[in-house]
């Protein structure tokens, strides 16, 4: 789907996290100008940040897009769908 998007290689990065207490750190550490979360939820002791699934916004100056688990992706092509067209094409203006 990223490729769909035409987004280049070097223009985004790919984390892994296990533990959603960790999401905040390596928001700080590793965000770019958009921002994909697969399957973690952006809440925490630290912040809240309440927003649903597959809609774009802006948090701190950049854009993010809440997206389910990879491993629900793969399978389900319904979510797949909407993930392409609520989420990914509106956040790249596609």
């Amino acid at each position: 789907m990223l490729g769909a998007c035409q987004i280049q290689s070097n223009a985004y990065k790919v984390l892994a996290l296990h533990h959603p207490d960790r999401l905040f750190t390596a928001l700080i550490d590793h965000e770019t100008e958009s921002n994909l979360i697969f399957g973690l939820s952006m809440q925490s002791e630290i912040f809240s940040v309440q927003r649903p699934i597959n809609k774009p916004f802006r948090f701190r100056g950049k854009k993010y897009l809440l997206c389910r688990p990879l491993a629900e992706l793969l399978h389900d092509t319904t979510a797949k769908a909407e993930l392409w067209t609520q989420g990914l094409k509106p956040l790249y203006g596609l």
